[in-house]
């Protein structure tokens, strides 16, 4: 399955996406893990997916960490509505004047390794959105993918890029090196978005730089 760039405009309420922006600082926490991350699971199968990527694949670990040095906000969801369709999607959300949002959305038939390194496909999406400041729309999305990407027919108004395929069957193949995840639970329990940041902080310290 592929997974791809879909233009489309969701009307959401900001509030919900800006909540951790209220957060204070947390002086103890090395400079490498960040308070507010980045990258923002909406459930627990995708809290899942992410850290045990995050565990088991450098390359995603690298594009996270770029992630938290930027402007997007990555929201992770499984959704249904993809299912016999794709791996995953990017969808633009909105822009503020301090952030840009964008949704990954990931298909929850496929099996656990290939949603693993959809997900690091779909961040290298975002990572590229992440670093062009120029696209703040639907309309600057398209134009960035015409101009760096490639249409694929699987999707109307769908675009992939050749860096995304190829991030996807690296992390792929790291997941395939190594096959344990030691950090990250079996599950997690009732999962709440508004404690994502302390999930995430505990997990990370607890894995490689």
């Amino acid at each position: 399955m592929r997974t791809i760039v879909t233009l489309v405009t969701t009307l959401i309420t900001l509030a919900p996406l800006v909540a951790f922006a209220s957060q204070p600082p947390d002086a103890e926490l090395p400079s490498t893990i960040s308070r507010n991350p980045r990258v923002r699971p909406y459930d627990g199968r995708s809290a899942k997916v992410l850290l045990e990527g995050l565990e088991r694949s450098v390359t995603m670990r690298a594009i996270v960490d770029r992630l938290e040095q930027l402007d997007v906000i990555v929201y992770v969801e499984m959704q249904p509505a993809l299912r016999k369709k794709l791996a995953g999607t990017l969808t633009w959300l909105a822009a503020t004047t301090s952030n840009r949002y964008v949704r990954i959305s990931l298909n929850p038939e496929i099996t656990h390794d290939a949603l693993i390194s959809a997900l690091g496909h779909e961040l290298q999406h975002a990572l590229e959105v992440a670093e062009a400041p120029w696209v703040v729309d639907p309309p600057s999305l398209q134009a960035y993918y015409q101009k760096h990407g490639v249409s694929t027919a699987q999707h109307i108004n769908g675009w992939d890029s050749l860096a995304a395929r190829i991030i996807g069957d690296e992390v792929r193949r790291e997941l395939a090196g190594v096959r344990t995840a030691r950090v990250v639970a079996d599950s997690i329990q009732a999962f709440n978005p508004q404690e994502w940041h302390i999930v995430y902080r505990r997990a990370r310290s607890m894995l490689p730089p």
